[in-house]
């Protein structure tokens, strides 16, 4: 009776010892203070202290709206032992942002889940943009693209030949002044100065296929970085900001058509499949790491970033509808969709939380809070791009370039001699 007595003792002894872990890390912040101020797109400078009586895990800092309705940016760092002191960066958004009081959400948490959190008020400034024009990617069958830079009253100001053949992908990176633009039937893609030397030719990457005749197909990017499409091996390429190859995508079962480059996030769209199948894999920036993939029955015609937390994906469908969808950022879940029935859609540009949509029967708008769509204006467009620090709405169409004012909506047109196949808006800081 006494040896049952003293195992049950001991056996409560060794639980109680196991007891789980419930006391809450703590956390002190000694930047940012509160009421610091920030322009939108600079980092946040982070630095603390963290500690934990069995060990820390990491703490995690994110920028939301002033509600807390809508994370802006986020970043992670890993921490260990008892107590760490740390320091680290987060974007104060990105450069799209609307400026006025957020917030930075600190966690930090321990090795048995235990958590705590601390909320800093800031003040972010609207990046400091100025409106310089346009630039066009020009071009069509077998001839040479040109690349032509207007000023914003839209009068030509440069204009450069390229060696791509024919124009297949055009994209402006404003944090560097690079233009890169792509053929889909030479294999080259040029990278061009906009800024200080206007037409000068930075760097250019050559990928063929034994033949030769096809290989680029979109080129998109995300401040200083961007990937190019491909639809020859090795399918997606990156490039740092000097124009330099990085890195590149090889395990895509098939060419990608359409490419896009957001934070922390890289799409690659392939049709083909069948007539009407498209399928989306989303991968982390530099394509090291599988977010998801998903199969639409459309063809996909188009991807955009919807405020920095979603991606819209646009196609047409086999019952001669367009299809829109809106994933999460890693593409787990399909959120919202609409049908336009009857309806081709060839492009699409996104601000805040509404859709443009170059459709056929013109160019509609869609808030992803509503259940319907918007027809706007009857003006074709197969190519559009937003302006966002103007709020007007470009589109190409053939030979014809329009401009929008949203708000008033008045519509203008120009006339050009040859005939445009990409648009993208020019800025400085």
């Amino acid at each position: 009776m006494v040896k049952t007595r003293w195992l049950v003792a001991l056996l409560f002894l060794i639980y109680s010892c196991k007891k789980k872990d419930t006391e809450s890390p703590f956390l002190r912040i000694s930047q940012p203070v509160a009421g610091a101020a920030f322009v939108a797109s600079d980092p946040i400078f982070i630095s603390g202290t963290a500690g934990d009586n069995k060990g820390l895990s990491g703490v995690s800092a994110q920028v939301v709206t002033a509600d807390g309705s809508r994370i802006v940016s986020a970043e992670y760092k890993s921490l260990s032992g008892t107590e760490s002191s740390f320091s680290f960066s987060v974007p104060a958004g990105d450069r799209y942002i609307f400026g006025g009081s957020y917030k930075v959400i600190f966690r930090v948490e321990d090795m048995s889940g235990n958590s705590d959190f601390i909320s800093v008020p800031i003040e972010i400034a609207p990046y400091p943009q100025y409106f310089l024009g346009l630039a066009l990617l020009t071009g069509s069958g077998n001839n040479p693209a040109s690349v032509v830079l207007l000023d914003s009253m839209l009068n030509q100001t440069t204009t450069y030949s390229t060696d791509v053949i024919p124009a297949s992908g055009l994209w402006l990176d404003n944090s560097n002044g690079l233009l890169y633009c792509c053929g889909s039937q030479n294999g080259k893609l040029q990278i061009y100065d906009t800024g200080i030397l206007p037409g000068t030719l930075i760097a250019q990457d050559n990928v063929t296929s034994g033949s030769g005749e096809k290989s680029f197909k979109d080129v998109h990017g995300y401040r200083g970085t961007c990937v190019a499409g491909l639809d020859i091996f090795p399918f997606g390429r990156f490039y740092s900001g000097s124009g330099i190859p990085s890195g590149q995508v090889s395990d895509l079962p098939q060419g990608v058509s359409k490419v896009f480059m957001g934070s922390g996030i890289s799409c690659f769209a392939m049709n083909g499949f069948s007539e009407y199948e498209g399928k989306l894999t989303i991968y982390d920036k530099f394509a090291q790491m599988v977010y998801n993939t998903k199969i639409f029955n459309v063809k996909i015609t188009g991807i955009q970033n919807l405020s920095g937390n979603e991606i819209v994906v646009a196609g047409n469908d086999i019952n001669n509808s367009a299809q829109v969808y809106v994933m999460d950022k890693y593409g787990s879940a399909v959120l919202k969709t609409l049908t336009l029935n009857n309806e081709e859609i060839y492009d699409i540009s996104c601000f805040q939380n509404k859709v443009w949509m170059a459709c056929s029967s013109g160019i509609q708008v869609w808030d992803i809070f509503q259940a319907n769509s918007e027809d706007k204006y009857s003006v074709l467009a197969n190519e559009i791009e937003l302006d966002t620090l103007r709020n007007c709405l470009y589109g190409i169409q053939d030979s014809t370039l329009i401009k929008i004012d949203l708000n008033t909506g008045v519509i203008e047109t120009k006339q050009f001699s040859f005939n445009l196949k990409k648009v993208a808006v020019h800025y400085s800081k």
